[in-house]
């Protein structure tokens, strides 16, 4: 018997439902991301990609462009073995949050902030097309921006956001 139930979500003002819930919330995708990168970097850098808005990959020019970006805005980021949930993901409103995340490079902690929000065509209210997952995005959660957040002086350094 199939399930007629709608998932909905109220995203910038406006009510948009779906028929597939997201099978993962948006800290058990940070949590998969941040273990496979800790595992094994070369799977790390694969899942950390197909997690992010498909707009984004295009601009950064492919999984090759995120690394060498990555590289320079964060270095030790994608070498680092170890990374710490420092807070739960809070939700801004029901299609936009955050997670931070520590990670050491050479012994110094340095802390991310993790941008999440619902993939959808908000406009044309119809649900995204991941071509590199081949994935209907129904409101499913992935990563919109990455910044360095300098704890001490209050200051954000930009590390993945758009280009």
């Amino acid at each position: 018997m199939k399930n007629n139930r709608k998932f909905c979500k109220k995203c910038h003002g406006k009510l948009f439902c779906t028929h597939t819930e997201p099978e993962m919330t948006a800290e058990e995708i940070t949590t998969l991301i941040f273990h496979a990168l800790s595992e094994n970097k070369e799977i790390g850098i694969k899942t950390l990609y197909r997690f992010l808005m498909p707009e984004y990959r295009k601009k950064l020019g492919g999984s090759h462009g995120m690394i060498s970006y990555l590289n320079r805005k964060a270095p030790g980021f994608l070498d680092s073995i170890s990374f710490t949930l420092i807070n739960d993901f809070k939700e801004e409103d029901e299609c936009l949050g955050h997670i931070i995340i520590e990670y050491k490079n050479k012994g110094v902690p340095h802390h991310l902030e993790i941008k999440m929000e619902r993939a959808f065509d908000f406009i044309g209210n119809r649900p995204l097309i991941d071509r590199y997952t081949g994935e209907k995005l129904e409101l499913f959660w992935r990563i919109t921006d990455i910044r360095e957040k300098d704890f001490t002086r209050g200051r954000r350094k930009i590390v993945f956001s758009k280009i």
